[in-house]
């Protein structure tokens, strides 16, 4: 009983911005008898596969996801679902599945995707993709990547802070080794004010203006202007500043 639905509407993704149209195939119902204890593995497509393999191919992929069994494991299983890897890249979605790659987002969620499921590995692999974005930033040269808004004057404070939770993951160490390098980097352009909306005053704190261009995280915005406008010391951006100081200082 195959079935067109036409012209189904979908109106948060109207509100959003998207395509909100579309019209929707039910190839109908399919029904099987088995016995109890029985397993069967189905498959649907647009091409024939070989049905002798499919048991195979069925328990690789079980074998590489984290069963759905308790609390943590569901957890898990919805950090996996934010990664996106294309190529020889790797990103962090900033919401699944709606928005692209982020940079404030990448950088804050990162630990918490990675380390605190005990997967390191994977968060050198991002970091391998991110740190191309940040040193083409600090170079002034186009980003080779699929990594958005690397100009709010707080992306390198939360990237030195998603390192400094690798240190503790890790050990300073190792740290020191894969990220020392980059870290000199952010913290001299920093201090050198190289980026043009970062200022170090003399008081020690960093200054920002957003008076014209949301900056923070509170960014919702109003025919092009900022809600909320955030200009002066911001409160996080000196917590964060604070917080690279002593940590690089160590």
């Amino acid at each position: 009983e195959p079935n067109w639905y036409h012209g189904l509407e979908y109106p948060k993704e109207q509100e959003r911005g998207y395509d909100f149209v579309e019209d929707l195939y039910v190839p109908g119902y399919f029904e099987v008898d088995i016995k109890k204890g029985e397993s069967i593995v189905f498959s649907a497509g647009i091409s024939e596969v070989a049905t002798r393999q499919l048991k195979k191919n069925f328990q690789v992929e079980v074998d590489d996801r984290t069963p759905r069994d308790s609390f943590l494991n569901c957890l898990i299983n919805s950090a996996h679902q934010f990664h996106n890897k294309q190529g020889d890249k790797h990103y962090i979605f900033a919401g699944y599945p709606w928005f692209k790659c982020r940079a404030r987002d990448l950088f804050m969620s990162l630990p918490g995707l990675t380390l605190d499921i005990d997967e390191s590995d994977e968060f050198e692999s991002v970091m391998n993709t991110a740190q191309l974005a940040i040193r083409n930033f600090i170079k002034d040269v186009p980003i080779d990547c699929n990594i958005t808004e690397m100009e709010h004057p707080d992306v390198l404070l939360w990237a030195v802070w998603a390192i400094q939770m690798y240190a503790k993951a890790t050990s300073y160490e190792q740290c020191r080794l894969k990220y020392g390098d980059l870290l000199e980097e952010i913290m001299d352009f920093i201090r050198k004010e190289k980026h043009d909306n970062l200022f170090l005053h003399d008081n020690g704190l960093i200054y920002s203006n957003g008076t014209g261009k949301a900056i923070t995280w509170m960014n919702s915005t109003v025919d092009g202007h900022p809600v909320t406008p955030r200009t002066g010391y911001i409160v996080e951006f000196n917590a964060l500043w604070y917080n690279a100081l002593r940590f690089v200082a160590d």
